[in-house]
């Protein structure tokens, strides 16, 4: 996993994200900064770390920035992290959820 994350301006300066609380915003950040190399990131340990409320999380999932992947998990996928990041392919680790992504992704 990378130790550099890029977040581009098309998404942060939306008005979409500025309509968000600034708990959710934080979040936002937080995600794509713990999220694997295919955008994939675990809620639980940043909310309460953050002392996020869940609704920030539901926030995300409304605006469509984030789309949940299970009913039982708190593993979602920021839905612009092609847009966000571009990893080469000799430095990309594929996600243990990559199954799960549509194959048109990857021919972007």
């Amino acid at each position: 996993m990378a130790n550099r994350r890029m977040f581009a301006r098309t998404v942060i300066e939306s008005g979409e994200f500025f309509a968000l609380s600034n708990e959710a915003k934080v979040l936002y950040f937080y995600m794509g900064m713990q999220a694997d190399d295919d955008g994939f990131a675990y809620t639980n340990m940043t909310t309460r770390a953050l002392d996020i409320p869940e609704t920030a999380v539901e926030e995300l999932v409304a605006a469509r920035l984030v789309e949940r992947m299970f009913d039982d998990k708190d593993v979602y996928h920021i839905n612009h992290w092609r847009e966000n990041n571009q990893l080469r392919k000799d430095r990309h680790t594929p996600s243990q959820y990559s199954y799960l992504l549509d194959d048109s992704e990857d021919d972007e």
